[in-house]
């Protein structure tokens, strides 16, 4: 089983499957790594990798180490955006391992949940409708994950310092500009970029497409505005904010449980689309997008429907194993 496949059913926000995915993961329509999570979301929220590391390994014999290291491979996340002095990088450090074990003992349970409904919900039709339920029940996985996040980024903010924020605003600034080039282009290269994300979503899910599941996949991504410029606009208003709350904990504006409840309310409002008009487009292109995935699942063959069936057992098997070992 490939990292594409282990990282669809289970990320809790972030856009995971067809499915579960969230207005964040535009405009690729998948899991790309910047491109899923705005940036300045990254850097606040860094924690959340613990959740699902186990996600990343090549093969189940790996998924337990590959869980055991998210603390780890999370800081060398974080790296990307700031240099962190080592009693930064200890803070952190603990904060993660105690994320890590309690996401373990009390969420890892809730998304097998979650795959089991899935998986029982596949046997009959799914409508488009079907498909915005389980996403909804995925964002769900974010709020209790941001409440633990809160005191460590509160804990953390203030010992940043101004070079520190600065290196942070100008990473995200370079991030920026290179989701610019790649989703602002060519209406046809958006396009292309469009289907092979799609098809590279649904493919993990059911296998290889058929020339006529491909044929409709394209005439749909030719029709289907997936919100580009809505979604890049809110992504730079949420690195904002972030990056607004760190200067105001450095100045001193923010501190102790002012500093904590701040950081919960940032942290629970990441996935939330703060202009009104952008959240109303934001859902008429879930709305859209769960059309296109329900119309190509009600197409797939036996043999795919048997490969997501088996696919969404062995997430399943995954999630439970590491919840109790």
């Amino acid at each position: 089983m490939g990292s594409s496949d282990r990282i669809r059913l289970l990320m809790p926000a972030a856009n995971t499957t067809m499915f579960i995915s969230s207005a964040n993961s535009r405009p690729s329509g998948g899991f790309s790594g910047a491109g899923t999570v705005p940036g300045g979301a990254r850097i606040a929220r860094f924690a959340a990798l613990a959740a699902i590391v186990c996600l990343l390994t090549t093969g189940c014999s790996l998924t337990r180490i590959g869980y055991d290291m998210a603390p780890t491979l999370a800081l060398w996340r974080i790296a990307r955006y700031v240099t962190l002095d080592a009693d930064q990088e200890a803070l952190v450090r603990r904060h993660l391992d105690s994320i890590h074990a309690w996401h373990r003992t009390t969420q890892l349970t809730r998304y097998a949940r979650l795959i089991a409904d899935v998986g029982d919900g596949v046997h009959a039709r799914i409508e488009p409708t079907t498909i915005g339920r389980w996403r909804a029940r995925a964002r769900e996985f974010w709020p209790p994950l941001a409440d633990r996040m809160a005191p460590a980024l509160a804990e953390l903010a203030p010992r940043l310092s101004a070079a520190q924020i600065e290196e942070i605003r100008r990473a995200l600034e370079a991030e920026d500009r290179e989701m610019r080039e790649r989703h602002g282009g060519a209406a046809d290269a958006v396009r292309r970029h469009r289907f092979e994300r799609f098809s590279e979503r649904i493919g993990g899910l059911v296998g290889d497409l058929t020339p006529a599941q491909h044929r409709t996949l394209r005439d749909r991504m030719a029709d289907l505005d997936t919100g580009e410029a809505d979604w890049m606009a809110e992504r730079i208003a949420r690195q904002q904010r972030v990056l607004s709350y760190l200067d105001r904990v450095r100045r001193g504006e923010l501190s102790g449980e002012a500093a904590t409840t701040a950081a919960r309310r940032l942290l629970a409002g990441l996935f939330e689309v703060a202009d009104p008009d952008r959240r109303r487009a934001s859902e008429a292109v879930d709305a859209r997008t769960n059309g296109v995935y329900a119309e190509l699942l009600a197409s797939a063959t036996e043999d795919q429907r048997r490969t997501l069936q088996d696919r969404l057992r062995g997430w399943r098997a995954d999630a439970e194993h590491l919840a109790t070992n």
